[in-house]
């Protein structure tokens, strides 16, 4: 499972659970707020019943007292008049089922009845009385009972909000509980995993890889790592191929060199002149393949920062081809080279001399990797507004899978870097060179077959340099960009 669909689920669910609770919290009080006031009208509402219930009582007694002796109470009747008209008014506000309110109709009806009846026998009048009674004991009754039911209702909801709260609370702890579970197998233990093969990575240990486990985005670091720690890798054992193959290119030349220098320095008596002249060629010629590897060496590390800079002016290919074959020709016994190129100038708009070092490596390594011999094909051909050289030799050819991956810096095929010395950049300098002048180098070839390696050059020059120049011949740089 992915972390945060983990970390959103878990806070979803938490979430879920305090809203639960919040919603529980808020019916419960709500719940016993209004049974609370329902408690307090019932118990004002005794209170009322029973206040009328003193009052009729009072008025009964005043009345009797009239009755038997109208000069003796007259004062005290008209208040207990009053009062028990005050105590009707005083229950209204709690009246609150149909059932109280007969109840209160009933007494205030018998009580007016009662107050009004002056002309009535004794017996009717205390009949209305009693039934003014009577109704005020069953307000008290009633009242009394939902007072009781409310409280009953408040104990439920206490005990359910109780109920409910515990439930939540443990739902709480059980999900944070089962939360921090999840995350110590998927989350804690690939993190801490992580951690420890970090460290050791830092410490030295190479070799060492995260394991791909937990949640996809610990595992999409950990791979992407992984993948760095490979590349590192690659990168390393490119190095030491490099320094082995400078090694192994600046050992056979300076073994030349010393042999050369010996075979004059130590002998008794200076060579003949023959001697002494094929010695200096084989100097000149190891002093060569040195300039050349120095060269490659300087030219890559300001391709890569980017500084190094082109010289266009109009030059002829043609003079440019027939120099590089002149030169390789004169280096080699075991060859044949032949060049084929039109009766006339081909001129192009580009650096003569990274020209040359682009020839000069694909014919170098046409060369070197024929070593049994055989023919080495130039041909340029101009069509338009493109110049074409091909470059063919009939040596071991290369993979179909290593044709791409030859011009990055420093890769050279399986089967040629076991049999033949070298490091790999020569063809990432002469692409880079290429580009630069607004062309490009095409590979086709067959294991075992030989290799044609095609530069086509635009005649304008660089794209970014035709524009504006005027067509005039004179020194401009561009400067090489990556």
């Amino acid at each position: 499972m992915p972390l945060r669909t983990l970390l959103r689920s878990s806070a979803a669910l938490l979430s879920l659970l305090g809203v639960a609770a919040s919603v529980a919290l808020y019916i419960t009080a709500d719940s016993m707020e209004r049974n609370g006031w329902l408690l307090l009208d019932s118990v004002e509402g005794v209170r009322a019943a029973e206040q009328l219930d003193v009052s009729i009582l009072t008025l009964s007694r005043a009345r009797q007292m009239v009755d038997s002796d109208p000069r003796g109470a007259p004062v005290a009747a008209k208040h207990a008049e009053e009062d028990a008209r005050r105590a009707l008014k005083t229950f209204g506000p709690y009246i609150s089922t149909d059932k109280e309110r007969q109840l209160v109709e009933q007494v205030n009806k018998d009580v007016t009845s009662y107050l009004n009846g002056q002309g009535e026998s004794q017996e009717v009048r205390a009949r209305r009385l009693r039934s003014a009674l009577q109704a005020t004991r069953e307000l008290v009754d009633l009242n009394v009972a939902q007072a009781q039911e409310v409280r009953a209702l408040n104990d439920t909801a206490d005990r359910l909000g109780k109920t409910v709260a515990v439930v939540l609370a443990a739902a709480l702890v059980t999900a944070s509980l089962l939360f921090v579970l999840a995350l110590r197998p998927t989350v804690e233990r690939p993190l801490a995993n992580l951690r420890r093969s970090l460290s050791r990575f830092k410490g030295g240990d190479r070799e060492e890889r995260l394991p791909v486990e937990g949640p996809e985005e610990l595992r999409q670091i950990a791979a992407e790592f992984n993948e760095l720690a490979d590349s590192l890798a690659r990168r390393d054992r490119l190095q030491l191929e490099f320094l082995a193959g400078v090694a192994h290119d600046l050992r056979g030349p300076l073994n030349v060199l010393k042999l050369s220098a010996q075979s004059i320095a130590t002998a008794p008596a200076l060579p003949p002149e023959e001697r002494i002249r094929a010695s200096l060629g084989r100097v000149s010629a190891q002093v060569d393949r040195l300039a050349r590897l120095v060269d490659d060496l300087l030219d890559r590390t300001r391709i890569e920062a980017g500084n190094l800079d082109l010289h266009l002016d109009v030059c002829d290919v043609r003079a440019l081809v027939m120099e590089v074959a002149d030169l390789h020709r004169a280096a080699t016994d075991r060859h044949h080279l032949e060049v084929r190129v039109p009766p006339g100038p081909v001129l192009v708009r580009g650096d003569g001399t990274r020209l040359v070092q682009v020839l000069t490596n694909l014919v170098s390594n046409a060369l070197k990797y024929s070593p049994g011999g055989g023919a080495i094909h130039i041909a340029l051909e101009g069509s338009g507004e493109e110049v074409q050289i091909s470059v063919s030799d009939e040596g071991i050819g290369i993979p179909l899978e290593d044709q791409e991956r030859i011009f990055e810096p420093f890769h050279r095929g399986a089967a040629s870097a076991m049999k033949i010395p070298g490091v790999g950049l020569g063809l990432s300098v002469a692409r880079r060179l290429t580009q630069a002048h607004g062309g490009r180098i095409e590979v086709k070839s067959l294991p075992g077959a030989g290799s044609t390696f095609v530069v086509h050059l635009p005649v304008s020059g660089p794209p970014d340099l035709a524009a504006g120049d005027g067509g005039g011949v004179g020194g401009r740089e561009a400067p090489l960009r990556d």
